[in-house]
């Protein structure tokens, strides 16, 4: 019994120390998984003082029963007995500690629930104020008044105002003029309850002045005591302004007359603009979903598509042109921009097309193209005309001057002398006109070319004096020649065109002065940047009739002269200022006129960025060659020539020399007699029938034996062309007119010569026909056939001949000089050439008296005999 008590109070000690360890691991769990709040361990630990109350008054039951069972000392109960007031305290305490617990935890719900609810209200402030204070939109506060309570920061940014700018102003003044009555509807109908929320676009003023255009959504909040508007403001000035520029687009390409077409990747239409129908005839719902191809017309072939869907498939821009069908079924012709349009992964979606009518363009740009061709046949049958008209011109000009000048120099008689040097002045000037009209028709058509070479200028200079010493003694007035001493020693210019604006202008002064002087004047200004070029200037000034102010602009147009003006007294034809002007301009010069009518004229010609030469890079100067005293050796001349005078003239010119002249009418007979003759020269008129002398002249360079023979040849063209396509065959040429000088000079390139007094004539003729030549071989016989043909056939015409009969005699003097020519007789030559020229000159009484020495000729055959 002992031993149980004993045991009793052990285990009743342990099992508190098992349930202190157990209540306290247990909070210990709760509270590290956040399930344990202060309420529950009150309870707990009220729960847990009750519980040990109970343990505590066992042990002390235990210990009482084994203290009076003897098992405990005696002396142990009234202790324990003591001790039973801590549990009853306990007790007292934990009961007071649950009455405290339930008061807490369980009073009425309402109390409980309106605490919640000002939590509640308070964090759904707190919410509230963070959505305005932060929200991207524009935010307000405002009553009916209106008046605005409270804006957020981002109302203010967009706005441009402080809160207290804002609040103080209210909406009305910054709301738009043509918004406000709009708003003011809906802000009414809000207040008498009509509706809780309404929405608008509208415009605010800036505190800057600018107009911001807004989405504006306004809610309207209703308590006990008053309404609240809440306004939502959305800035979309930036979208406005982007529908803007999108109804500006749409109104342009809608009014535009140029076709607007979108289309997918395939070519199926989405959108034509109403320029489409007008230029095809399709509507909109027509063409809508339908290939463009309802547009080709067949003009084109597949590659021509196949090229285009390359270019635009590639992302890139085609532009051309189409032949396209009309809805009607009529071709016409579009200018077209194909534009690829990308989406944001630089992929293709659709197609633009830009069309534009251009039927009639294309129509116009045919009549101009058929024009452009005609003018071209036009131009072409110009140049032919003149180079017709150059030979036909230049050929008896030929024979005019070229005689003009053997007979000037051969008359003694002063009235004869005077009638020929009239023919060859009026000859002369003929010549000039022919070559302004022609230098005018090359310059107008674009093929007169400037040739530029070095020109010694003070030579030039001196050549103008020499050229009107003449003129100025006949008219009795002075020629001042006056040049700078900086000017250059030499230039490279075109020395034959600035010689051709000098007599212009020089030849004008001394035409329009009757008394006074002319002065030519020569300065020139050096680059201040580049001492290589220099700025010259002429001026041509006279005392003369001088110009009007009001004719001084129209003296450069072609064939203007000054109204008023003599034709008589000054001739002229209106072309040589006009030339002048416009050469100087494709020399890079500037001609200017200052006149006062009847004092006198001033022409100034600048020639700008005129280059010089050093001394060093020019050729020598050729000496000044007195052609009269050339003497040639002898050489044989082979002349190809259809024109008889133009023959005999180069004859004349070379008369007094030792040359042998072989003549032949047409190519084919040239080349024979070069065959026969191997002659040292040959002069070649370009011109013939039958062969001609760019023929004529490519058979002989093309023959091995021939083609060294030097050809020069002989043209009436003017045109630059015509001169290239002749150096490429011969080796020299002449223009007609031929002056004797230009002959010489030509012949002296090719022949041997030296520097001695004339000779006597020892010219040789050959005939101009090879069977003539035949003939002279074949027929050699005695004179005495001679004479039996001259008494019985030659006489019998002579005797029937009409002297004014000119062809007859013509025709007659030609058997004659066949007859000479056949038999070698230079009696009948001679007698044959005299008539011709008397006949050539219409010198009726000369070749009267040639005729009747014919029978002398007989009578001195038959002495010969």
């Amino acid at each position: 019994m002992q031993i149980s008590g004993v045991l009793t109070i052990v285990i009743y000690l342990i099992l508190i120390v098992l349930w202190s360890s157990i209540f306290v691991i247990y909070l210990v769990h709760l509270r590290q998984r956040d399930k344990l709040d202060s309420s529950m361990v009150i309870l707990l630990i009220i729960l847990s003082i009750d519980a040990f109350r109970t343990l505590f008054e066992s042990v002390y039951f235990g210990m009482s029963v084994s203290s009076q069972q003897g098992l405990l000392p005696t002396g142990i109960s009234p202790v324990l007995g003591q001790f039973t007031l801590i549990p009853k305290s306990i007790n007292v305490f934990a009961g007071t500690l649950i009455l405290f617990m339930l008061i807490k935890n369980w009073l009425p719900k309402e109390i409980q629930a309106k605490h919640e609810a000002q939590l509640s209200l308070k964090e759904s402030e707190q919410k509230f104020r963070t959505v305005f204070e932060k929200s991207p939109l524009g935010v307000a506060l405002a009553t009916p008044e209106p008046k605005i309570l409270e804006a957020n920061p981002a109302l203010l940014a967009m706005l441009g105002y402080s809160s207290e700018e804002l609040l103080n102003k209210g909406w009305q003044p910054i709301t738009h003029p043509d918004d406000v009555e709009k708003n003011l509807h809906l802000i009414e109908a809000a207040i008498a309850g009509k509706r809780n929320q309404y929405h608008m676009e509208k415009r605010y003023i800036k505190k800057n002045g600018d107009i911001m255009w807004a989405n504006l959504t306004v809610s309207v909040v209703h308590s006990q005591e008053e309404q609240i508007f809440i306004a939502m403001v959305e800035d979309i000035t930036e979208r406005k302004h982007t529908e803007e520029e999108l109804r500006k687009l749409k109104r342009a390409v809608e009014q535009s007359p140029v076709a607007v077409v979108i289309t997918d990747q395939k070519a199926n239409i989405e959108y034509v603009s109403p320029a489409f129908t007008e230029i095809c005839g399709f509507d909109g719902d027509e063409a809508i979903g339908k290939n463009l191809n309802i547009l080709r017309s067949g003009y084109h072939d597949e590659t021509f598509y196949h090229e285009l869907w390359q270019v635009i498939q590639a992302g890139q821009v085609w532009e051309g042109e189409f032949c396209n069908k009309r809805k009607n079924g009529e071709l016409y012709w579009e200018s077209s921009s194909i534009a690829p349009v990308f989406d944001d992964q630089h992929r293709i979606t659709n197609f633009v097309t830009i069309k534009q009518d251009i039927t009639e363009k294309k129509e116009a740009e045919k009549a101009l193209l058929e024009a452009k061709q005609e003018a071209e046949r036009a131009n072409q049958a110009k140049s032919i005309f003149l180079a017709n008209m150059s030979h036909e011109i230049r050929t008896p000009m030929n024979s005019i001057l070229g005689f003009a000048e053997i007979l000037k120099n051969q008359l003694k008689n002063p009235v004869y002398k005077k009638h020929t040097a009239a023919i060859h002045s009026s000859g002369k000037t003929l010549l000039k006109l022919i070559n302004d009209i022609l230098d005018f028709s090359k310059i107008e058509a674009g093929k007169l070319d400037l040739e530029y070479s070095p020109v010694k200028s003070s030579e030039l200079l001196e050549e103008m004096k020499s050229m009107f010493e003449q003129k100025m003694e006949e008219k009795k007035i002075e020629f001042l020649v006056d040049f700078s001493p900086e000017l250059p020693t030499m230039i490279l210019i075109d020395e034959f065109r600035v010689r051709q604006i000098l007599l212009n202008l020089l030849s004008n002064a001394f035409k329009f002065t009757d008394k006074g002087w002319v002065k030519l004047t020569a300065q020139c200004q050096y680059h201040e940047s580049d001492k290589h070029y220099v700025n010259l200037q002429f001026s041509i000034e006279d005392t003369g009739i001088g110009i009007s102010l009001d004719q001084q602009s129209q003296i450069f147009g072609v064939f203007e002269q000054q109204k008023g003006q003599s034709h008589d007294k000054y001739g002229g034809t209106g072309l040589g200022l006009a030339i002048t002007k416009q050469l100087v301009e494709m020399m890079n010069g500037k001609i200017t006129v200052e006149s006062k009518e009847g004092r006198g004229s001033k022409f100034t010609v600048i020639f700008k960025d005129v280059h010089l030469v050093a001394f060093s890079e020019t050729s020598p100067s050729m000496p000044v060659v007195n052609f009269d005293e050339i003497q040639f050796q002898p050489a044989t001349i082979l002349i190809v020539e259809d024109i008889e005078l133009n023959r005999e003239l180069i004859k004349g010119y070379l008369y007094y020399s030792f040359l042998t002249i072989i003549e032949a009418e047409n190519g084919l007979q040239g080349i024979e007699l070069a065959k026969q003759h191997h002659p040292d020269l040959i002069l070649m008129d370009m011109k013939m029938p039958v062969m001609n002398g760019y023929e004529t002249s490519r058979r002989l360079k093309a023959d091995a034996v021939l083609k060294n023979i030097p050809i020069v040849a002989i043209t009436a063209s003017a045109l630059k062309h015509d001169e290239e396509r002749i150096l490429q065959l011969c080796n020299g040429y002449l223009r007609k007119p031929i002056s004797k000088h230009a002959l010489m000079q030509e012949l002296m390139n090719f022949l041997k010569h030296s520097f001695d007094a004339p000779a006597t004539p020892v010219q040789q003729n050959i005939p101009a026909d090879p069977d003539f030549e035949k003939e002279s071989h074949e027929q050699q016989g005695p004179l005495t056939d001679l004479l039996q043909t001259l008494e019985n056939t030659t006489m019998e015409v002579w005797k029937n001949l009409e002297i004014g009969a000119m062809s007859e005699v013509q025709a007659f003097g030609q058997q004659v000089e066949a007859l000479g020519k056949a038999y070698n007789y230079q009696p009948l030559l001679k007698w044959s050439t005299q008539l011709k020229a008397q006949i050539e000159i219409f010198d009726l009484a000369g070749y009267e008296g040639t005729l009747q020495k014919m029978p002398k000729l007989i009578e001195d055959l038959k002495e010969r005999i």
